[in-house]
Protein backbone atom coordinates (compact mmCIF):
# COMPACT_ATOMS: atom_id res chain seq x y z
CA UNK A 1 0.00 0.00 0.00
CA UNK A 2 1.59 3.29 -0.49
CA UNK A 3 0.47 6.77 0.23
CA UNK A 4 1.27 10.21 -1.18
CA UNK A 5 0.11 13.90 -1.93
CA UNK A 6 -1.48 14.57 -5.03
CA UNK A 7 0.42 16.95 -6.33
CA UNK A 8 3.83 14.67 -6.09
CA UNK A 9 2.00 11.99 -7.24
CA UNK A 10 -0.56 12.35 -9.95
CA UNK A 11 1.69 12.52 -12.96
CA UNK A 12 2.79 9.34 -11.89
CA UNK A 13 -0.27 7.79 -11.16
CA UNK A 14 -1.59 8.56 -14.67
CA UNK A 15 1.58 7.57 -16.62
CA UNK A 16 1.38 3.87 -14.28
CA UNK A 17 -2.61 3.24 -15.41
CA UNK A 18 -1.54 4.57 -18.95
CA UNK A 19 0.98 1.86 -19.32
CA UNK A 20 -1.46 -0.54 -17.51
CA UNK A 21 -3.72 -0.29 -19.80
CA UNK A 22 -1.74 -0.66 -22.75
CA UNK A 23 -0.16 -4.10 -21.68
CA UNK A 24 -3.16 -5.52 -20.89
CA UNK A 25 -5.33 -4.62 -23.80
CA UNK A 26 -5.51 -6.84 -27.08
CA UNK A 27 -4.27 -5.67 -30.19
CA UNK A 28 -7.34 -6.26 -32.02
CA UNK A 29 -9.44 -4.27 -29.56
CA UNK A 30 -9.83 0.06 -30.17
CA UNK A 31 -8.23 1.31 -27.29
CA UNK A 32 -11.12 2.57 -24.48
CA UNK A 33 -11.12 6.13 -24.16
CA UNK A 34 -8.77 7.25 -21.14
CA UNK A 35 -9.90 8.77 -17.57
CA UNK A 36 -7.46 11.77 -16.64
CA UNK A 37 -7.16 12.50 -13.02
CA UNK A 38 -6.85 16.26 -13.09
CA UNK A 39 -7.40 16.79 -9.31
CA UNK A 40 -7.48 15.37 -5.56
CA UNK A 41 -6.19 16.63 -2.23
CA UNK A 42 -5.53 13.36 -1.14
CA UNK A 43 -4.82 9.85 -2.76
CA UNK A 44 -4.19 6.23 -2.20
CA UNK A 45 -2.93 3.63 -4.61
CA UNK A 46 -3.42 -0.14 -3.61
CA UNK A 47 -2.54 -2.70 -5.56
CA UNK A 48 -4.51 -5.94 -5.83
CA UNK A 49 -3.98 -8.95 -7.62
CA UNK A 50 -6.73 -8.22 -9.82
CA UNK A 51 -7.45 -5.05 -9.78
CA UNK A 52 -5.46 -1.54 -8.89
CA UNK A 53 -7.76 0.38 -6.69
CA UNK A 54 -7.18 4.34 -6.32
CA UNK A 55 -9.03 6.03 -3.47
CA UNK A 56 -9.42 9.94 -3.88
CA UNK A 57 -10.53 12.57 -1.78
CA UNK A 58 -11.17 16.60 -1.50
CA UNK A 59 -12.19 18.06 -4.43
CA UNK A 60 -11.97 15.66 -6.82
CA UNK A 61 -11.82 16.34 -10.57
CA UNK A 62 -11.41 13.69 -13.62
CA UNK A 63 -12.24 13.59 -17.41
CA UNK A 64 -13.64 11.14 -19.59
CA UNK A 65 -13.91 12.54 -23.03
CA UNK A 66 -15.79 15.73 -22.84
CA UNK A 67 -17.34 14.90 -19.62
CA UNK A 68 -16.01 16.40 -16.15
CA UNK A 69 -16.76 14.66 -13.05
CA UNK A 70 -16.59 16.09 -9.74
CA UNK A 71 -17.27 14.70 -6.11
CA UNK A 72 -15.79 14.74 -2.15
CA UNK A 73 -14.25 11.66 -2.74
CA UNK A 74 -13.90 8.20 -5.38
CA UNK A 75 -12.62 5.04 -5.47
CA UNK A 76 -11.52 4.23 -8.53
CA UNK A 77 -11.17 0.29 -10.09
CA UNK A 78 -9.03 0.37 -12.66
CA UNK A 79 -9.09 -2.87 -13.88
CA UNK A 80 -12.88 -3.10 -13.94
CA UNK A 81 -12.84 0.21 -15.63
CA UNK A 82 -15.73 1.25 -12.29
CA UNK A 83 -15.68 4.79 -10.25
CA UNK A 84 -17.18 5.21 -7.30
CA UNK A 85 -18.08 9.03 -6.48
CA UNK A 86 -19.40 10.28 -2.98
CA UNK A 87 -20.74 13.33 -1.67
CA UNK A 88 -21.46 16.47 -3.78
CA UNK A 89 -20.77 14.30 -7.42
CA UNK A 90 -21.63 16.30 -10.66
CA UNK A 91 -21.19 15.07 -13.63
CA UNK A 92 -21.00 17.47 -16.80
CA UNK A 93 -21.45 17.50 -20.39
CA UNK A 94 -22.16 19.57 -23.60
CA UNK A 95 -26.04 18.38 -22.79
CA UNK A 96 -26.78 17.64 -19.68
CA UNK A 97 -25.59 17.76 -16.16
CA UNK A 98 -26.12 14.97 -13.22
CA UNK A 99 -25.81 16.09 -9.45
CA UNK A 100 -26.45 13.15 -6.85
CA UNK A 101 -24.84 11.82 -3.38
CA UNK A 102 -23.73 9.18 -4.81
CA UNK A 103 -22.34 8.20 -8.41
CA UNK A 104 -21.19 4.49 -9.66
CA UNK A 105 -19.43 5.22 -13.36
CA UNK A 106 -18.69 2.46 -15.83
CA UNK A 107 -15.83 3.29 -18.16
CA UNK A 108 -16.79 0.83 -20.86
CA UNK A 109 -20.48 1.64 -21.60
CA UNK A 110 -20.55 5.16 -19.88
CA UNK A 111 -22.95 3.95 -18.00
CA UNK A 112 -24.24 6.62 -14.74
CA UNK A 113 -25.78 5.23 -11.89
CA UNK A 114 -27.08 7.94 -9.40
CA UNK A 115 -28.67 7.28 -6.19
CA UNK A 116 -30.10 9.70 -3.27
CA UNK A 117 -30.98 13.39 -4.78
CA UNK A 118 -30.38 12.25 -8.03
CA UNK A 119 -30.54 15.16 -10.56
CA UNK A 120 -30.22 15.53 -14.21
CA UNK A 121 -30.88 18.88 -16.37
CA UNK A 122 -30.70 18.86 -19.98
CA UNK A 123 -29.42 21.93 -21.04
CA UNK A 124 -30.81 21.44 -24.37
CA UNK A 125 -34.31 20.27 -23.18
CA UNK A 126 -34.56 23.06 -20.82
CA UNK A 127 -35.83 20.26 -18.36
CA UNK A 128 -34.81 18.71 -15.32
CA UNK A 129 -35.41 15.36 -13.91
CA UNK A 130 -35.27 14.20 -9.94
CA UNK A 131 -35.70 11.21 -8.31
CA UNK A 132 -33.97 8.87 -5.74
CA UNK A 133 -32.77 6.69 -8.07
CA UNK A 134 -31.54 7.21 -11.95
CA UNK A 135 -29.37 5.83 -14.22
CA UNK A 136 -28.33 7.29 -17.91
CA UNK A 137 -26.62 6.02 -20.30
CA UNK A 138 -24.63 8.59 -22.03
CA UNK A 139 -23.52 6.63 -25.22
CA UNK A 140 -27.33 5.96 -25.94
CA UNK A 141 -28.22 9.44 -23.94
CA UNK A 142 -31.29 7.26 -22.73
CA UNK A 143 -32.48 8.29 -18.98
CA UNK A 144 -34.28 6.00 -16.23
CA UNK A 145 -35.46 7.76 -13.16
CA UNK A 146 -37.08 5.85 -10.10
CA UNK A 147 -37.81 6.50 -6.42
CA UNK A 148 -40.55 9.48 -6.77
CA UNK A 149 -39.05 10.92 -9.50
CA UNK A 150 -39.79 14.15 -11.22
CA UNK A 151 -39.54 15.93 -14.85
CA UNK A 152 -39.57 19.58 -14.95
CA UNK A 153 -39.77 21.40 -17.97
CA UNK A 154 -39.02 25.32 -18.16
CA UNK A 155 -38.41 25.00 -14.19
CA UNK A 156 -36.91 28.27 -14.54
CA UNK A 157 -40.46 29.81 -15.00
CA UNK A 158 -42.36 28.29 -12.15
CA UNK A 159 -45.49 30.19 -12.99
CA UNK A 160 -45.90 28.34 -16.30
CA UNK A 161 -43.69 24.87 -15.37
CA UNK A 162 -44.60 21.82 -16.46
CA UNK A 163 -43.79 18.66 -13.86
CA UNK A 164 -44.55 15.21 -14.31
CA UNK A 165 -44.50 12.69 -11.60
CA UNK A 166 -44.51 8.87 -11.80
CA UNK A 167 -43.37 5.29 -10.34
CA UNK A 168 -40.85 4.97 -13.47
CA UNK A 169 -39.88 8.00 -15.82
CA UNK A 170 -37.92 6.99 -19.11
CA UNK A 171 -36.70 9.46 -21.98
CA UNK A 172 -34.65 9.63 -25.06
CA UNK A 173 -32.68 12.84 -25.41
CA UNK A 174 -32.13 11.84 -28.64
CA UNK A 175 -35.84 11.33 -29.81
CA UNK A 176 -36.91 13.59 -27.31
CA UNK A 177 -39.65 10.79 -26.63
CA UNK A 178 -40.08 9.37 -22.86
CA UNK A 179 -42.57 7.43 -21.40
CA UNK A 180 -44.11 7.83 -17.71
CA UNK A 181 -45.34 4.77 -15.88
CA UNK A 182 -47.68 3.98 -12.82
CA UNK A 183 -49.29 6.76 -10.28
CA UNK A 184 -48.45 9.31 -13.22
CA UNK A 185 -49.58 13.12 -12.08
CA UNK A 186 -49.13 16.16 -13.88
CA UNK A 187 -49.19 19.54 -12.36
CA UNK A 188 -49.07 23.12 -14.76
CA UNK A 189 -50.54 26.04 -12.81
CA UNK A 190 -53.81 25.09 -11.53
CA UNK A 191 -54.42 22.32 -14.18
CA UNK A 192 -53.90 18.61 -12.93
CA UNK A 193 -53.97 15.14 -14.41
CA UNK A 194 -53.54 11.52 -13.60
CA UNK A 195 -53.02 8.30 -15.03
CA UNK A 196 -51.91 5.26 -15.17
CA UNK A 197 -49.21 5.50 -18.34
CA UNK A 198 -48.11 8.84 -19.93
CA UNK A 199 -46.54 9.44 -23.13
CA UNK A 200 -43.88 12.36 -23.96
CA UNK A 201 -43.01 13.74 -27.44
CA UNK A 202 -40.84 16.52 -26.99
CA UNK A 203 -40.36 17.01 -30.30
CA UNK A 204 -44.12 17.59 -31.48
CA UNK A 205 -44.55 19.51 -27.74
CA UNK A 206 -47.31 16.66 -26.98
CA UNK A 207 -48.44 14.42 -23.75
CA UNK A 208 -50.91 11.76 -23.99
CA UNK A 209 -52.41 10.37 -21.29
CA UNK A 210 -54.16 6.70 -20.82
CA UNK A 211 -54.36 4.19 -18.57
CA UNK A 212 -57.52 5.62 -16.83
CA UNK A 213 -56.34 9.44 -17.60
CA UNK A 214 -58.42 12.33 -15.98
CA UNK A 215 -57.40 15.99 -15.66
CA UNK A 216 -58.83 18.75 -13.60
CA UNK A 217 -58.63 22.45 -14.01
CA UNK A 218 -59.89 24.80 -10.97
CA UNK A 219 -63.82 23.34 -10.87
CA UNK A 220 -63.73 21.69 -14.22
CA UNK A 221 -62.70 18.08 -14.72
CA UNK A 222 -61.96 16.04 -17.94
CA UNK A 223 -62.26 11.38 -18.52
CA UNK A 224 -62.02 9.30 -21.09
CA UNK A 225 -59.73 6.48 -22.62
CA UNK A 226 -57.18 8.91 -23.57
CA UNK A 227 -56.20 12.76 -22.92
CA UNK A 228 -54.00 14.44 -25.30
CA UNK A 229 -52.31 17.79 -24.52
CA UNK A 230 -50.84 19.80 -26.91
CA UNK A 231 -48.57 22.88 -25.92
CA UNK A 232 -46.17 25.65 -27.51
CA UNK A 233 -43.92 27.67 -25.81
CA UNK A 234 -44.73 26.20 -22.44
CA UNK A 235 -48.06 26.96 -22.73
CA UNK A 236 -51.45 24.29 -23.53
CA UNK A 237 -53.10 25.62 -26.09
CA UNK A 238 -55.36 21.89 -26.86
CA UNK A 239 -56.53 19.50 -25.21
CA UNK A 240 -58.12 16.50 -27.29
CA UNK A 241 -60.17 13.50 -25.11
CA UNK A 242 -60.87 10.62 -26.55
CA UNK A 243 -63.27 7.39 -26.12
CA UNK A 244 -66.22 7.91 -23.70
CA UNK A 245 -65.36 11.38 -23.21
CA UNK A 246 -66.90 13.67 -20.42
CA UNK A 247 -65.73 16.96 -19.27
CA UNK A 248 -67.89 18.72 -16.02
CA UNK A 249 -68.12 21.73 -14.37
CA UNK A 250 -69.02 22.72 -10.63
CA UNK A 251 -70.45 26.27 -9.90
CA UNK A 252 -71.76 27.66 -6.25
CA UNK A 253 -75.35 27.56 -6.68
CA UNK A 254 -75.94 28.38 -3.02
CA UNK A 255 -73.25 30.08 -0.97
CA UNK A 256 -75.72 29.06 2.59
CA UNK A 257 -76.18 25.71 1.62
CA UNK A 258 -73.09 24.97 0.00
CA UNK A 259 -75.08 23.54 -3.23
CA UNK A 260 -73.38 22.99 -6.68
CA UNK A 261 -74.90 22.87 -10.10
CA UNK A 262 -72.42 20.64 -12.35
CA UNK A 263 -72.83 21.02 -15.70
CA UNK A 264 -71.70 18.66 -18.18
CA UNK A 265 -70.61 17.35 -22.15
CA UNK A 266 -69.98 14.21 -23.24
CA UNK A 267 -69.61 12.67 -26.59
CA UNK A 268 -66.90 10.36 -28.20
CA UNK A 269 -64.42 13.22 -28.61
CA UNK A 270 -63.62 16.15 -26.98
CA UNK A 271 -61.74 19.00 -28.07
CA UNK A 272 -60.67 21.77 -25.88
CA UNK A 273 -59.17 25.17 -27.63
CA UNK A 274 -57.67 27.59 -25.55
CA UNK A 275 -56.04 31.18 -25.91
CA UNK A 276 -52.71 32.52 -25.44
CA UNK A 277 -53.85 33.46 -21.68
CA UNK A 278 -54.65 29.65 -21.11
CA UNK A 279 -58.41 30.19 -20.79
CA UNK A 280 -60.83 28.46 -22.80
CA UNK A 281 -61.87 29.97 -25.90
CA UNK A 282 -63.85 26.96 -27.60
CA UNK A 283 -65.10 23.18 -26.97
CA UNK A 284 -65.95 20.91 -29.85
CA UNK A 285 -67.75 17.75 -29.29
CA UNK A 286 -68.04 14.97 -31.62
CA UNK A 287 -70.44 11.80 -32.07
CA UNK A 288 -73.60 11.54 -29.44
CA UNK A 289 -72.70 14.59 -27.91
CA UNK A 290 -74.50 15.57 -25.15
CA UNK A 291 -74.46 18.48 -22.69
CA UNK A 292 -76.74 19.84 -19.09
CA UNK A 293 -76.32 23.55 -18.55
CA UNK A 294 -77.24 25.57 -15.54
CA UNK A 295 -77.79 29.13 -17.03
CA UNK A 296 -76.49 32.04 -14.74
CA UNK A 297 -79.64 33.14 -12.63
CA UNK A 298 -80.77 36.11 -10.32
CA UNK A 299 -82.54 33.20 -7.75
CA UNK A 300 -79.48 30.62 -7.93
CA UNK A 301 -81.54 28.19 -6.36
CA UNK A 302 -84.45 28.44 -9.26
CA UNK A 303 -82.91 25.02 -10.93
CA UNK A 304 -83.08 26.59 -14.60
CA UNK A 305 -81.10 24.10 -16.71
CA UNK A 306 -80.71 23.22 -20.16
CA UNK A 307 -80.41 19.68 -21.61
CA UNK A 308 -79.27 19.15 -25.31
CA UNK A 309 -77.62 16.16 -27.38
CA UNK A 310 -77.15 16.02 -31.30
CA UNK A 311 -74.23 14.73 -33.90
CA UNK A 312 -72.19 17.26 -32.73
CA UNK A 313 -71.57 20.19 -30.11
CA UNK A 314 -69.25 23.64 -30.26
CA UNK A 315 -69.66 25.86 -27.25
CA UNK A 316 -68.01 28.95 -27.32
CA UNK A 317 -66.73 31.21 -24.71
CA UNK A 318 -65.80 35.00 -23.46
CA UNK A 319 -63.14 34.83 -20.39
CA UNK A 320 -64.49 32.45 -18.20
CA UNK A 321 -68.52 33.03 -19.05
CA UNK A 322 -70.25 30.50 -21.86
CA UNK A 323 -72.15 32.73 -24.62
CA UNK A 324 -73.24 30.33 -26.93
CA UNK A 325 -73.90 26.44 -26.84
CA UNK A 326 -74.08 25.53 -31.33
CA UNK A 327 -75.89 21.74 -31.85
CA UNK A 328 -75.60 20.41 -35.44
CA UNK A 329 -77.36 17.37 -36.88
CA UNK A 330 -80.58 15.58 -35.07
CA UNK A 331 -80.43 18.33 -32.76
CA UNK A 332 -82.74 17.72 -29.53
CA UNK A 333 -83.21 19.75 -26.08
CA UNK A 334 -85.23 20.16 -22.98
CA UNK A 335 -85.28 23.41 -21.25
CA UNK A 336 -86.58 23.28 -17.08
CA UNK A 337 -87.42 26.11 -15.04
CA UNK A 338 -90.09 26.32 -12.85
CA UNK A 339 -93.58 26.88 -13.10
CA UNK A 340 -95.37 29.79 -12.05
CA UNK A 341 -98.33 28.12 -10.60
CA UNK A 342 -98.81 25.88 -7.67
CA UNK A 343 -99.93 23.09 -9.58
CA UNK A 344 -97.49 20.12 -8.00
CA UNK A 345 -98.27 18.35 -11.01
CA UNK A 346 -96.58 21.18 -12.72
CA UNK A 347 -93.77 22.32 -10.15
CA UNK A 348 -91.28 22.47 -13.36
CA UNK A 349 -91.56 23.52 -16.52
CA UNK A 350 -90.60 21.59 -19.80
CA UNK A 351 -89.88 23.51 -22.99
CA UNK A 352 -88.38 20.14 -25.31
CA UNK A 353 -86.86 21.19 -29.13
CA UNK A 354 -85.47 19.71 -32.12
CA UNK A 355 -84.42 20.97 -34.80
CA UNK A 356 -81.78 20.21 -37.93
CA UNK A 357 -79.07 22.43 -35.74
CA UNK A 358 -79.62 24.50 -32.42
CA UNK A 359 -77.96 27.62 -31.20
CA UNK A 360 -78.44 28.56 -27.54
CA UNK A 361 -77.04 32.53 -27.03
CA UNK A 362 -76.76 31.88 -23.39
CA UNK A 363 -75.81 35.34 -23.04
CA UNK A 364 -78.99 36.46 -24.93
CA UNK A 365 -81.29 33.93 -23.53
CA UNK A 366 -81.96 32.70 -26.89
CA UNK A 367 -82.19 29.18 -28.43
CA UNK A 368 -82.38 29.54 -32.30
CA UNK A 369 -84.09 26.36 -34.01
CA UNK A 370 -83.06 25.97 -37.77
CA UNK A 371 -84.78 23.15 -40.28
CA UNK A 372 -87.51 20.81 -39.64
CA UNK A 373 -88.01 22.83 -35.84
CA UNK A 374 -90.13 20.78 -33.31
CA UNK A 375 -91.47 22.57 -30.14
CA UNK A 376 -92.99 21.17 -27.47
CA UNK A 377 -94.87 22.94 -24.19
CA UNK A 378 -97.46 20.98 -21.96
CA UNK A 379 -99.86 20.41 -24.70
CA UNK A 380 -98.74 23.20 -27.41
CA UNK A 381 -96.84 21.93 -30.17
CA UNK A 382 -95.14 24.02 -32.86
CA UNK A 383 -93.71 23.17 -36.30
CA UNK A 384 -91.91 25.57 -38.19
CA UNK A 385 -88.45 25.70 -40.62
CA UNK A 386 -87.44 28.20 -38.01
CA UNK A 387 -87.78 29.23 -34.13
CA UNK A 388 -86.37 31.39 -32.10
CA UNK A 389 -87.18 30.89 -28.11
CA UNK A 390 -86.81 33.43 -25.76
CA UNK A 391 -85.98 31.73 -22.61
CA UNK A 392 -86.44 34.32 -19.86
CA UNK A 393 -89.58 36.06 -21.55
CA UNK A 394 -90.98 32.02 -22.35
CA UNK A 395 -91.91 33.83 -25.81
CA UNK A 396 -91.75 32.08 -29.32
CA UNK A 397 -91.24 33.53 -32.97
CA UNK A 398 -91.90 30.54 -35.73
CA UNK A 399 -91.34 31.18 -39.36
CA UNK A 400 -91.05 29.36 -42.61
CA UNK A 401 -87.34 29.03 -43.85
CA UNK A 402 -86.36 29.27 -48.28
CA UNK A 403 -84.72 26.06 -49.57
CA UNK A 404 -83.77 25.09 -53.11
CA UNK A 405 -85.93 23.38 -55.13
CA UNK A 406 -85.09 23.14 -58.87
CA UNK A 407 -82.88 25.52 -58.98
CA UNK A 408 -85.25 28.50 -57.28
CA UNK A 409 -85.83 29.36 -53.65
CA UNK A 410 -89.03 28.29 -52.15
CA UNK A 411 -90.80 29.01 -48.94
CA UNK A 412 -91.29 25.97 -46.71
CA UNK A 413 -91.74 24.00 -43.13
CA UNK A 414 -94.36 27.31 -42.72
CA UNK A 415 -95.47 27.76 -38.36
CA UNK A 416 -97.84 25.44 -37.48
CA UNK A 417 -99.20 25.62 -33.57
CA UNK A 418 -100.92 23.05 -32.04
CA UNK A 419 -103.05 24.33 -28.99
CA UNK A 420 -105.18 21.06 -27.91
CA UNK A 421 -107.17 20.40 -30.54
CA UNK A 422 -107.11 23.72 -32.18
CA UNK A 423 -104.95 24.38 -35.47
CA UNK A 424 -103.21 27.60 -36.46
CA UNK A 425 -100.88 27.77 -39.52
CA UNK A 426 -99.28 31.21 -40.80
CA UNK A 427 -96.53 32.61 -42.50
CA UNK A 428 -95.29 34.43 -39.12
CA UNK A 429 -96.43 33.33 -35.81
CA UNK A 430 -95.29 34.95 -32.24
CA UNK A 431 -96.84 33.43 -29.11
CA UNK A 432 -96.45 33.94 -25.15
CA UNK A 433 -96.55 30.43 -23.38
CA UNK A 434 -97.37 31.43 -20.12
CA UNK A 435 -100.40 34.04 -20.92
CA UNK A 436 -101.02 31.67 -24.15
CA UNK A 437 -101.29 34.38 -26.17
CA UNK A 438 -99.88 35.31 -29.65
CA UNK A 439 -100.00 36.85 -33.07
CA UNK A 440 -100.37 35.36 -36.63
CA UNK A 441 -99.44 36.76 -39.57
CA UNK A 442 -101.56 35.28 -43.00
CA UNK A 443 -103.24 32.63 -40.54
CA UNK A 444 -105.66 30.37 -40.61
CA UNK A 445 -107.40 28.53 -37.50
CA UNK A 446 -109.79 25.72 -36.62
CA UNK A 447 -111.67 26.89 -33.57
CA UNK A 448 -115.10 25.54 -31.73
CA UNK A 449 -116.27 23.95 -34.93
CA UNK A 450 -115.26 26.85 -36.99
CA UNK A 451 -112.75 28.09 -39.55
CA UNK A 452 -111.04 31.49 -38.85
CA UNK A 453 -109.07 33.26 -41.61
CA UNK A 454 -106.82 36.71 -41.60
CA UNK A 455 -103.93 38.65 -42.27
CA UNK A 456 -103.41 38.76 -38.55
CA UNK A 457 -105.14 36.43 -36.26
CA UNK A 458 -104.36 37.07 -32.11
CA UNK A 459 -105.66 35.13 -29.74
CA UNK A 460 -107.03 37.93 -26.80
CA UNK A 461 -107.97 35.07 -24.44
CA UNK A 462 -108.44 31.48 -24.26
CA UNK A 463 -111.18 31.40 -25.46
CA UNK A 464 -111.36 34.62 -28.00
CA UNK A 465 -109.43 35.43 -31.28
CA UNK A 466 -108.84 38.46 -32.84
CA UNK A 467 -109.01 38.20 -36.83
CA UNK A 468 -107.75 41.13 -38.79
CA UNK A 469 -108.14 41.62 -42.72
CA UNK A 470 -106.46 44.26 -45.03
CA UNK A 471 -109.53 46.98 -44.91
CA UNK A 472 -112.03 45.29 -43.01
CA UNK A 473 -112.54 45.85 -39.71
CA UNK A 474 -111.40 43.28 -36.98
CA UNK A 475 -113.98 40.91 -36.07
CA UNK A 476 -114.31 39.10 -32.59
Amino acid sequence: MFKMTSKICSITILLLLLSTSLLQAKPQEKPEEPIELLNADFSELRMEEENIILNLNGNVHLRHGQADLYSDRAVWYRSAGLLVFIGNVKIEDPDQSIKADRVTYYQKTRRIVADENAELESKKEKAIVLGGHGEYDRNKKYLVFTQSPSLIYNPQVKDSSLTVKADTLEYSVEQKKGTALRNVHILKGDMEATCGKAELFGQEEKIVLTQNPFAKKTDSELSGEEIEILYKQNKVYQIKVSGEAKASHKELADSISQKYNESYLAGKTLYFFLGEDEKLKLVKVLNNATSLYFPSAKDTLSQVKNEASGDSLELYFDGSRLNRILIIGGAIGSYYSPAETRDSLHSIDTVNYSAGKIDYQTDQNLIDLEDNCNVRYRQISLKAGKVTYDTEKEYLKAEGIYKEEEGKQKLGQLPVLMDGSEEIKGQEMSYYLQTRKGKVKAGNTQFQGGYYHGNQLGRIKDDVFLARVEGIPPVI
